[in-house]
């Protein structure tokens, strides 16, 4: 990884596209300790390392070769690079692929949930929003889509500081944490839902790692039983019901 952090220290910042000249106010945001104090991530979840990061590409590898054995296939959907710093966190979801998540500097902090957890996860239908910069009052604010159709599904719950009274369920689900350091490597299976939290490990505060996202099988009994259990919660919640779960009522290992 040696040769890749020293490729992508190397790399030059961002130009202006009128005079070639560097950007000081996209630099100055992007800038780890920003006197701003803007919470910056570089990420864009289609693959970059593939397109605008190509160069970076080498030094990865276009897969990950135990990966390719198992699931017979040595073409990833896609390969991410991820930079931030340890005010970055990834809210709790889940993904259709199966991740290999290799941490380069830095380290993270993975809550994780195996998909038949879902009934406790709370998920709902929100709007879908975007950053916008704001030169006038220099900061970020968020705006919602017009589009009606633009409605995504989205888990409200923080599971580090959950809301029980809100979220009911939540209390039910059982997890597990896995912290990754520098050169750790994490199979996450698909469908199983995550929380990402960052630590600061190195003086320049950067947490940086990259993923290989292989396409899931949809024909197996994984994808049809999550797909059935998820329908039904929707339509129980849905429907108006009450909680099925009596207050008082724990799980216990047996």
């Amino acid at each position: 990884m040696a040769d890749f952090l020293a490729e992508l220290r190397g790399c030059s910042g961002p130009k202006s596209s009128q005079d070639g000249s560097t950007d000081a106010a996209n630099q100055d945001r992007a800038s780890p300790g920003s006197s701003r104090g803007d919470v910056v991530y570089l990420q864009s979840q289609d693959g970059n390392l593939s397109k605008e990061l190509r160069p970076l590409l080498p030094n990865v590898g276009t897969h990950v070769p135990i990966a390719s054995q198992a699931l017979g296939t040595n073409q990833p959907d896609a390969v991410n690079l991820w930079i931030g710093d340890d005010r970055s966190i990834t809210s709790l979801h889940n993904d259709p692929y199966e991740n290999f998540y290799l941490l380069i500097e830095g380290s993270k902090t993975f809550t994780l949930f195996p998909p038949v957890e879902y009934y406790c996860m709370h998920e709902g239908r929100y709007r879908s929003s975007q950053y916008h910069w704001a030169e006038s009052d220099q900061k970020w604010t968020i705006i919602p889509k017009s589009s009606e159709e633009q409605i995504v599904p989205w888990i409200p719950i923080d599971p580090l500081e959950p809301d029980y009274n809100t979220y009911p369920r939540f209390r039910f689900a059982r997890s597990m944490s896995v912290t990754l350091h520098q050169g750790d490597l994490l199979y996450l299976p698909s469908l199983w839902f995550h929380h990402v939290q960052a630590h600061r490990t190195t003086p320049n505060g950067l947490i940086i790692a990259c993923n290989w996202w292989y396409d899931m099988n949809y024909d197996g009994a994984h994808y049809a039983l999550f797909s059935y259990l998820r329908r039904q919660v929707l339509a129980l919640d849905q429907s108006g019901l009450p909680n099925p779960i009596p207050k008082g009522v724990e799980f216990g290992d047996g």
